[in-house]
This record gives C-alpha cells, sequence and structure tokens, in this order.
C-alpha cells in the first residue's frame, strides 16, 4: 500500500493497520487460486442455451442435466496453517483408519430441478 500510495510512504505498517482497522480490513492468509478463462466460452454458452430452448420446447424428447462431483477423504491433508508463535506446532490430526476416498455425484434436471445424488466409498489405492 506504501508503494502505491504516495500519502501512506511515511506510516509505519502498524500506522497502516490502525487506518484500515475502522473498515474492517485484516491481514490473511491467501489461497491458491487458478484461472485458466476458456477461449470456448461464449459458444459453449450459445450451445447450452440453445440445449435448453429446444428441451423447453420439445420437453418429451430432450432432457437438459447439469452433474458435479466432488471427491473427498477421511484423513485430513499437510497444507499451511496459521499457529502461535513458539515451539507448538500445527498438526493434521490422523486416525489409524484407513484414508477412505468418497465421491459425491450430483445430477439436476434443468427443466424440473430433480436431482440425484450418488455417493461411492474407494480406497486411496485405487483409481477412479
Amino acid at each position: 500500500m506504501r508503494q502505491g500510495c504516495d500519502w501512506l510512504k511515511a506510516c509505519t505498517l502498524a500506522g497502516i493497520w490502525q487506518l484500515l482497522e475502522p473498515f474492517d480490513i485484516h491481514y490473511q492468509r491467501g489461497r491458491e487460486y487458478l484461472h485458466r478463462p476458456d477461449p470456448n466460452y461464449d459458444p459453449k454458452v450459445a450451445g447450452v442455451r440453445h440445449c435448453l430452448e429446444r428441451a423447453g420446447r420439445h420437453p418429451e424428447a430432450y432432457a437438459v442435466l447439469f452433474q458435479d462431483e466432488l471427491t473427498y477423504h477421511r484423513q485430513p491433508t499437510l497444507a499451511c496453517a496459521d499457529e502461535e508463535a513458539g515451539s507448538s506446532q500445527a498438526l493434521a490430526q490422523r486416525s489409524y483408519r484407513s484414508n477412505t476416498q468418497r465421491r459425491i455425484t450430483v445430477t439436476v434436471d434443468a427443466l424440473t430441478g430433480r436431482s440425484s445424488i450418488s455417493s461411492a466409498a474407494r480406497s486411496e489405492s485405487k483409481p477412479w
């Protein structure tokens, strides 16, 4: 902030935090994020709209389904964590049970709103 605002160059970091406090702005650890724009996004959206319109006109012949899935693990992963300064260390506490994976899949009918949820458990050593 001091590099971008000339009037803040004379402020200490503590002074800047005092300025930001009334606005409820706090220091937070960043999260990983990757945005990869799809060069074919607009044509894909046009295709989805076309399918929705066609299914809306002929619901007896067409269905439009949206699907998403998520895999999660029983055991926590190792990651960065905030911890009080000193000799203590943040721990990812694990159990003696196997680290099974579970995949949840949800499918939603765009016209009726009906949804289907499926779930499957897999061992960590088995690929999907």
